[in-house]
């Protein structure tokens, strides 16, 4: 099944591919002092690809969709299924983790 999602901005579904996280950062001489004091700037982005019902392949924004369903369902209903865990509960532990 698939997780499709919704564009904030135009309205229009698609298929959540995958995820992507990019991260800039860049110098220039500053204008006084030259390569002494530059002008730094940085960033991060963090981009999703999703297709859209033609199958093209395109990089947006993660903050500019909204999840409509995964396999099928709600957001909402797989959420509510789960039993919320007590505060400063412990997490359950793994079986893979435990060796006995």
């Amino acid at each position: 099944m698939a997780t499709i999602v919704r564009h904030k901005g135009d309205g229009r579904c698609y298929i959540l591919l995958g995820t992507g996280f990019g991260a800039f950062r860049s110098a220039r001489p500053g204008m006084i002092f030259g390569d002494i004091l530059p002008n730094e700037e940085q960033g991060e982005y963090t981009m999703v690809s999703v297709s859209d019902p033609g199958g093209n392949i395109r990089w947006t924004s993660s903050a500019s969709l909204t999840v409509v369903e995964v396999d099928g369902k709600a957001p909402a209903a797989i959420l509510l299924k789960r039993r919320p865990r007590k505060k400063n509960a412990p997490l359950p532990r793994s079986r893979l983790a435990d060796p006995g």
